[in-house]
């Protein structure tokens, strides 16, 4: 299975395993590194926020507009408050969130500015364009083993610093380390890592924790470059 990333980039996935299955779509948190400072998008299958769009009363309004192909959202909450923005392109959207309400198109149009956005099937690039100082430094990639553990994939240099100490576990896809409940907050996980990609896994319910371990044990990522 071929990830396509916001970036260009991509992760070469391979879960090789006869029952457990990832979900069909993949969603996406990028970081820009911009001369006023970082910020963050989403990308995920066009219709990913449709349940958000639906709400609308006289706390949240919703207004559209476009730009060329990609038709823009805005959704005000004034409860928050907060405004989410989306551009939607045939198959995919990206979408980002600006604090307060009252914020017009043109400040998410500035926002998409130094970015190359392409929507095809298999995702949507959204890189800097090369005409600003905008770069991106972090991209995960998140997808679900369904009812059974929620998977996020990282390039191995974005994580290095924070993998476990020691070695890990050797398995088909590189050295698995397992992270106890008490440092997660919640059930524990496991840590899959590569030469070029890392992978967290969390079990969704303490019943399938033996299963999580199964999709680790089974899982090999591998990250390639723009």
């Amino acid at each position: 299975m071929n990830v396509v990333n916001p970036d260009g980039s991509r992760f070469v996935v391979d879960l090789n395993h006869d029952r457990l299955r990832f979900m069909e779509k993949w969603m996406f948190t990028a970081w820009l590194e911009k001369p006023s400072g970082q910020a963050r998008f989403h990308v995920g299958p066009v219709g990913a926020n449709e349940e958000i769009l639906a709400i609308e009363n006289e706390r949240i309004k919703v207004e559209v507009a476009s730009l060329g192909e990609m038709r823009l959202v805005s959704v005000q909450n004034h409860d928050e408050p907060q405004t989410m923005f989306l551009a939607q392109g045939p198959s995919h959207e990206l979408y980002t969130t600006f604090e307060g309400t009252g914020i017009p198109f043109e400040a998410f149009v500035d926002f998409l500015g130094p970015l190359e956005i392409l929507d095809t099937t298999e995702g949507m690039i959204a890189r800097p364009n090369g005409r600003s100082w905008v770069k991106i430094y972090s991209i995960t990639a998140v997808n679900q083993v369904a009812d059974v553990a929620v998977v996020q994939l990282f390039p191995i240099d974005q994580v290095l610093d924070s993998l476990p100490p020691g070695k890990g576990r050797v398995v088909a896809g590189g050295e698995l380390w397992q992270i106890p409940g008490s440092e997660t907050g919640q059930g524990s996980a496991l840590v899959l890592a590569s030469d070029s990609a890392a992978a967290t896994i969390s079990p969704v319910a303490e019943a399938v924790a033996l299963d999580a371990l199964t999709v680790a044990e089974a899982l090999v990522v591998t990250h390639q470059g723009v």
